[in-house]
């Protein structure tokens, strides 16, 4: 359409392929709380999350295993804001899932 620029939209969570990068749920299961940590800092871009909301996993002592169990209603329970914790829970659930499948 003329006069109309377009817009590139960000990919959603719902977008977002689990890459052959993302470990396994099995080294994920293995990770001490510093990891989890790591892993959501090295993503912090792609979910569009602040540091508080890293440091709200952080102050709940979240190690892989637990990690791979949060669910949006979890982290909103410990007092994440609701789009972040949506992209993070969406993120741990895409990762058991790509893992299930394979």
């Amino acid at each position: 359409m003329e006069g109309v620029e377009s817009t590139e939209i960000a990919p959603s969570t719902k977008d977002r392929e689990v890459t052959s990068t993302t470990p396994s749920v099995e080294e994920i299961k293995k990770w001490k709380r510093a990891d989890v940590i790591k892993f959501l800092q090295e993503k912090k871009e792609e979910l569009d999350i602040d540091d508080k909301h890293i440091e709200v996993i952080k102050d709940q002592e979240v190690a892989g295993s637990d990690f791979l169990l949060l669910s949006e209603e979890k982290l909103r329970s410990i007092g994440m804001s609701l789009g972040p914790a949506t992209r993070i829970a969406e993120l741990a659930k895409e990762i058991s899932d790509e893992n299930q499948g394979k």
